[in-house]
């Protein structure tokens, strides 16, 4: 997204630009196309935003999760260890730190003594990250962090998009996970 003389343009590819039509609030319709497509933004609760296309009324839209400002502007993977559950998944989860990669942790899985790039099937998963408080593996999808007025971390939401997972809430506990 950029402005150009004063219009909302998205930009599909370095030098291919295309116009966006406000219908209301927060959805605008791409000018100068054979087809109708419909952009729309929404953010939810202050933790995620999303942009969805679509192209008609029976198509499943394609949304897309902001993943925070680019790695150059990154925490210290440090800040992100601890133990998280989620009501919703009756699930908890760890995250350490090893060779300066975020790695998230399963209940009851050891630590393998040789962790793979994407981990699957160990119970231990390296994340890269994307931007402030995002990371993404490709075995497990999209995780955006969560922080306070403080800027403590205090939970996170995950989205696996082709596993249908849609921003699975996990919120920090204070006790260790074992």
């Amino acid at each position: 997204m950029l402005f150009k003389n004063g219009k909302l343009m998205l930009e599909r590819r370095p030098g291919a630009e295309n116009e966006l039509v406000p219908i209301d609030g927060s959805r605008f319709v791409m000018a100068n196309v054979p087809s109708k497509i419909v952009i729309s933004f929404e953010e939810r609760n202050f933790q995620f935003r999303t942009m969805s296309i679509s192209s008609g009324e029976n198509t499943t839209p394609l949304v897309l999760v902001y993943a925070g400002p680019e790695s150059a502007s990154l925490p210290p993977v440090t800040e992100y260890p601890g133990a998280f559950e989620s009501d919703e998944a009756d699930a908890t989860v760890g995250f350490a730190v090893r060779d300066g990669k975020l790695i998230l942790h399963a209940r009851g899985f050891e630590e393998p003594t040789l962790l793979s790039e994407d981990g699957a099937g160990r119970g231990w998963y390296p994340f890269n990250a994307l931007g402030a408080d995002s990371f993404w593996n490709e075995w497990i999808g999209l995780l955006r962090f969560t922080r306070n007025s403080r800027k403590q971390i205090t939970g996170f939401f995950i989205s696996n998009f082709a596993g249908g997972v849609r921003h699975l809430q996990f919120q920090k506990v204070h006790s260790r996970m074992g």
